[in-house]
This record gives structure tokens, C-alpha cells and sequence, in this order.
């Protein structure tokens, strides 16, 4: 429309220049511009394939053609630039089209490039897997109360390992970089008024407990914590009866799949405002923020809840693809 407007000379300039923006180049049948023209043609029918028009530098990748557009949409010149700007939002309509194509294909109901849909996403992943957390809470703890109400954990035992390792560290951590050193140290002893050097079982599980309670991900205290834990497994192995060596063993699968996986633990590790990671964050901290394992990891959770943990996994991989299309388009919502 611009062209049939303007002057025959200019009607030429735009032709000239959307010729050689967006013209597809022809083969060649030698020499080494053969190959790269060659792969400058199996690129762009790759493009049209997927109903993406390319310019003539994305066809050919050549750095001197790449330029040339970025100078041309920078200018002043509306006749002239007016077929790259077209094209270039053709080309942001169809990228658009098939990046919601690629979403609904995962399954996702909710995920989308602006921002204000991560907290319902955030909300979809945080039920099941709360859910999974509450329901292996509820096993370990209800088989420590058989052996409990079996008498099983009455028997005492010595704790002196975690206080020589607790005394091993300088007093400025155990009491400033990893308090949970100090706190474990006063449980032992209001646990043990007489400084007789045992607990029962059941009190040195309590000190166990505590130190997952208040060992926050990412932190000092986590990395002792783990430590001290240890100490507290090696203590107690062999002890009790049958009934506490299965609590034992559920308690351990709860902290590795829990506690000791740190996205995981700063998911479920807080609720309401004291969350660790809000539910706006929570695609962030599982997909963007986290190592392959530990998706693996999250993803095996929410497989095990169900219809929701799935249709959560699916949210992810939406929300995924809708972070690719912001990369892709320079939308930067997420």
C-alpha cells in the first residue's frame, strides 16, 4: 500500500529493498557458497513448515545481510522499512501461534507468558505434592506410635557422639553461622537433667525431629543438621524392636525425599506468608531454578498424587513453553 502510493522511484527503493531482505537465494552449483546456500534454502523450508516467513539473513545466518536489516529497522525511512516490519510481525503472529499450539499440546490449562498466571500454576503444583508430604508425615508418625505404645523406644541410649561434634565446631558456629549446633545441645541436656550420658529412643527421635523442624534449606544449619542427623541414625541403629526399625526406615525415606532434596524442601518446608518460596515463584524454583535430578525428583512426587499431580506436571511443561515463547518473542513476563 506504501508503494502504490509513492513515486515510481520510490515504488523502486521498496521493491529493491524487499527483494533483498526477503528473497529466497538461489542454489548455487559450486564452490563452497554451494553448502551454505544449500542450508540458507533447508532453513527456511524448515520456517515455512511451521508457517514461519524468515528474512533473507535468517535464511542465509550471514552476519553483513543481518546487519543491513537491523540498520534498515532502525531508520527513519517508513517506505523502505515498511516490508521488514511486516514480515517481522508475520513472524511474531506465527511464532505465537505455534508456541500456544506446543501449550495446548501439554495438557495445560492455566500457563501463560504474563505473569500474573504463575501463582495459579504455583497453586496447581502445591496441592498434590502438600498432599504427598502430609500423607508420609502421617506413616512415619503413625508407625513411631506402635512402637511407642509397644514399648519400644523406651530403651535408652548414649548421645555423646553428637556432643564431641557439637564441641568440635568454634563457639561463633554453633551459636551464630549454625545455631541448630547449640539448640541440639541444650535439647540433649534438658532431656538428660541428670547428665547421665543416655536418652530413650524416643527423646533422642524428638531431637531428630527439632533439627528438621529448624535446619532451613540452603543454609548452615541444613549442613550440620544433615550431619547431626547422621550422628543420630548411627546411634540408634540396631536399637528398639521390629516396629521401630520400620519407623526408622519410613523416617529416612521421608527426609530423602523431602528434607534432603533442597527444591523440594523449600516447597513444603513453610506454609502461608512464611513460605519459603510464594506460589508466584514456585515454576521458577522448580523448572528455571533447579538441576535436571531435582525436576526428576519433583516430577516423581507429583506422578505419585494422581490425576493432580499429573495435570500439575502439566502445568509445568506448559508454563515451560510459554517461558520459551517470551525468550523467543523478547516478551520478558517470566
Amino acid at each position: 500500500a506504501l508503494a502504490a502510493r509513492a513515486t515510481p522511484a520510490a515504488q523502486r527503493a521498496v521493491q529493491t529493498v524487499q527483494n533483498a531482505l526477503v528473497r529466497t537465494p538461489e542454489p548455487q552449483m559450486s564452490g563452497g557458497g554451494a553448502a551454505l546456500t544449500q542450508e540458507a534454502l533447508l532453513r527456511a523450508e524448515r520456517a515455512q513448515r511451521q508457517g514461519i516467513p524468515l528474512t533473507k539473513g535468517e535464511q542465509t545466518q550471514s552476519l553483513a545481510q543481518q546487519q543491513l536489516e537491523q540498520d534498515l529497522l532502525k531508520s527513519n525511512k517508513p517506505q523502505l522499512v515498511a516490508p521488514l516490519t511486516n514480515l517481522k510481525q508475520q513472524q511474531q503472529e506465527a511464532i505465537g501461534r505455534q508456541f500456544q499450539r506446543l501449550t495446548e499440546a501439554t495438557g495445560s490449562t492455566v500457563a501463560d507468558v504474563d505473569p500474573i498466571y504463575l501463582r495459579d500454576v504455583g497453586k496447581i503444583v502445591d496441592a498434590p505434592l502438600m498432599a504427598e508430604y502430609e500423607k508420609s508425615i502421617a506413616n512415619y508418625r503413625s508407625k513411631y506410635n506402635a512402637a511407642d505404645n509397644a514399648g519400644e523406644t523406651l530403651q535408652e541410649v548414649p548421645y555423646q557422639s553428637l556432643v564431641d561434634y557439637i564441641n568440635q565446631q568454634t563457639p561463633t558456629t554453633r551459636t551464630s553461622l549454625a545455631p541448630i549446633l547449640q539448640d541440639t545441645l541444650e535439647q540433649l541436656r534438658i532431656n538428660d537433667p541428670n547428665n547421665t550420658g543416655s536418652i530413650s529412643i524416643r527423646a533422642l527421635e524428638d531431637v531428630y525431629q527439632n533439627i528438621g523442624k529448624k535446619a532451613q534449606p540452603g543454609t548452615p544449619n541444613s549442613t550440620y543438621g544433615k550431619d547431626l542427623k547422621g550422628l543420630i541414625d548411627q546411634t540408634t541403629e540396631g536399637a528398639g524392636g521390629d516396629l521401630y526399625k520400620e519407623a526408622r526406615t519410613a523416617r529416612r525415606q521421608f527426609a530423602k525425599e523431602f528434607e534432603d532434596v533442597a527444591a523440594v524442601a523449600k516447597l513444603v518446608g513453610s506454609k502461608g506468608e512464611d513460605r519459603l518460596v510464594r506460589l508466584s515463584n514456585v515454576f521458577d524454583n522448580v523448572v528455571l531454578g533447579s538441576s535436571k535430578e531435582d525436576i526428576q525428583h519433583i516430577t516423581s512426587l507429583l506422578k505419585r498424587a494422581g490425576p493432580e499431580g499429573e495435570q500439575a506436571i502439566n502445568e509445568l511443561k506448559g508454563q515451560t513453553v510459554q517461558w520459551l515463547k517470551g525468550q523467543a518473542t523478547g516478551v520478558n513476563g517470566i
